[in-house]
Order: C-alpha cells, then sequence, then structure tokens
C-alpha cells in the first residue's frame, strides 16, 4: 500500500493493531448495549458510552451473574487493549516488537514521568487479542439476544 511507503510501522503491524481496535470497540459497544437494555435508556444514561473498567462496573451493577463471564473477560482483556491502543510502537528489523505506555500521574497517584515497557509483542499476540475481543462480543451480542427475548444465535 503506498500510504505505509512512508511510514515507520510495517503495514503488518498497523493492520494488526488496527485489528485489536475495531473488535475492542466493537466488544464494548455490545457491552453497553446489554448495560441499556437490562438497566433502561434512563437509567444507563450515565453508563452506556463507558469503557474499560467503568463499562465493566455499569453491567457488573445489573447483578446478573449470568453476565459475570463477560464482565471478567473484559477486566482481563482491557489493560492489555490500553498497550495497543495507547501504546508508543518500537518496530526492529529483526521482528520482535517493544510497546511503551507513559505511565498516568494523579494528584492522589503522584508517579515520575516514566514509561511501562512490554517488550516483545508479537504479531501473533495481537491477532490472539483481537479474536479475543471478537469471541467477548459474541458473548455480549448473546447477551442482547437474551435481554430482547429472542433465541440464541446457532
Amino acid at each position: 500500500m503506498e500510504s505505509y511507503q512512508q511510514s515507520r510501522y510495517s503495514a503488518e503491524l498497523a493492520q494488526a493493531v488496527g485489528f485489536v481496535i475495531v473488535e475492542a470497540a466493537a466488544a464494548e459497544d455490545t457491552i453497553a448495549e446489554v448495560v441499556v437494555l437490562r438497566q433502561g435508556t434512563v437509567d444507563s444514561e450515565r453508563h452506556w458510552w463507558r469503557s474499560g473498567e467503568a463499562l465493566a462496573a455499569a453491567l457488573e451493577s445489573i447483578g446478573d451473574s449470568t453476565l459475570d463471564p463477560i464482565t471478567q473477560e473484559l477486566r482481563r482483556l482491557y489493560p492489555e487493549r490500553n498497550y495497543v491502543v495507547h501504546g508508543l510502537w518500537l518496530e526492529w528489523p529483526e521482528g520482535p516488537i517493544s510497546n511503551m505506555v507513559r505511565n498516568k500521574s494523579t494528584s492522589r497517584q503522584p508517579v515520575p514521568t516514566s514509561y511501562t515497557e512490554r517488550t516483545f509483542m508479537t504479531l501473533k499476540r495481537l491477532s490472539e487479542l483481537a479474536n479475543d475481543f471478537r469471541k467477548l462480543e459474541e458473548a455480549a451480542s448473546s447477551a442482547v439476544s437474551r435481554a430482547m427475548g429472542l433465541t440464541e444465535r446457532d
């Protein structure tokens, strides 16, 4: 692709990162739909747009143990998603990939200016992560169907 000729990143890395981002967004959107369907639009207006831990907490607040696997999987995947989305990618000619994320400093928890590094993130791991988010979206989609009184997808 012409657009990658001047990029410092390979087309393969850009595509793998992109797949994680779109699959994670789809999963979050479907989980938010579960929140809206189960809480109603008035009660869920504060929650449906959230992501990450805030979305997991909104889903958990429904109090339905059948949604626990979705909540747990979102909590498991989200930190790695943040590395993918917010990270600085360093791609080496021989193949390994490093990813660094700036450490968050707040007034309650100040930290020095620094990075956390995830060394050797691979294209295979990015593919697995995208697939994990795809499976999470499918589980959330089934929860949407149940909330709507529809039969499960075959």
